[in-house]
């Protein structure tokens, strides 16, 4: 089961994929990606890579200003809701 969630501002994602070969990572990519409604070819890792703790970096420099504040509008409702499930 993958789970996600916003916990004292971090965005906390937990996947059953083995940290394999990258699966987990690609997994975690994917939840991330599909969470800020962003292609993942937009994340990279900056840090974490073999650790259960990860630094995903989001390029958001396609956006022209008024799509980063629509992306960024509906970035804090995803949030939000995230962050009232228990």
């Amino acid at each position: 089961m993958t789970q996600i969630r916003v916990k004292n501002s971090v965005l906390e994602c937990f996947v059953q994929a083995p940290p394999e070969d990258g699966k987990a990572n690609q997994h975690i990519f994917k939840i991330v990606a599909r969470t800020l409604h962003l292609n993942e070819k937009f994340l990279s890792m900056v840090s974490g890579e073999l650790s259960k703790n990860k630094v995903i970096k989001c390029d958001l420099t396609f956006l022209k200003e008024s799509e980063l504040t629509k992306w960024m509008e509906e970035l804090l409702l995803t949030l939000d809701n995230l962050a009232k499930d228990p």
